[in-house]
């Protein structure tokens, strides 16, 4: 009887692919398990946890408080020239640096789902303004110490500048926190025997912040130079 052998189209590069998916899931695995165990740390802590939120709930109230102010000429002419037109054209317009891109494509997203309003308008910058205190919190932890990151955290949470930028319908939040976020997977790389998924973080993150601002090139390139 002969024997015919059949082959699958892309069977060969089917069995090359898969390992590669493999080491994939199971770095992802090992990832979420070095996050689970971190996060646990930190929650078996209740001075750093009750610390982290009496400070973020400061932060948020002060935040909210300046939300309704009167809108400003850099807010109206992002949303009147580049967030209420077609996507397309709001996000292939650069014809002036105004147009903080990803930030550009947030405020259409929230303006079409919640309305022409003010609260709606600011919600994107006021949602980075938040993050940007739990991305304070874990940078510093991971450079010193959890006390240290209570303090930067409410720097932050308090400063002018910051609650000025959080409520301020432009892209400086998203900007701020994808940079923090790459100095935080930048100080993980180290300790890791296969970082490749923080590596991928890193560069997501370092995509996201130029694609909020271009002139994030600058910071980016810092921070990989360090």
């Amino acid at each position: 009887v002969a024997s015919q052998v059949v082959v699958v189209p892309g069977a060969e590069r089917l069995q090359k692919i898969l390992p590669q998916c493999e080491q994939v899931s199971l770095d992802r695995n090992r990832l979420f398990g070095a996050w689970t165990r971190e996060i646990s740390s930190y929650l078996k802590d209740p001075w750093t946890v009750w610390s982290f939120l009496a400070v973020f709930l400061v932060g948020s109230v002060l935040r909210v408080l300046e939300l309704f102010r009167p809108v400003r000429y850099d807010e109206a002419y992002t949303y009147l020239f580049f967030a209420m037109r077609p996507l397309y054209q709001g996000l292939s317009d650069y014809s002036v640096p105004n147009n903080h891109l990803l930030h550009t494509l947030l405020v259409f997203l929230s303006t079409h789902l919640f309305g022409n309003t003010l609260t709606a308008l600011r919600l994107p910058a006021l949602a980075g303004g938040l993050l940007m205190m739990p991305a304070v919190f874990a940078v510093t932890a991971a450079l010193y110490n959890r006390f240290a990151a209570i303090v930067a955290t409410a720097f932050v949470a308090c400063a002018p500048p910051f609650i000025e930028y959080s409520v301020n319908a432009r892209g400086y939040t998203w900007q701020a926190v994808f940079l923090l976020l790459m100095i935080w997977f930048a100080t993980r790389i180290p300790g890791q025997e296969d970082a490749r998924l923080d590596w991928a973080g890193l560069v997501l993150a370092a995509v996201g912040a130029i694609y909020t601002i271009p002139t994030s090139v600058l910071p980016v390139a810092g921070i990989l130079f360090w």
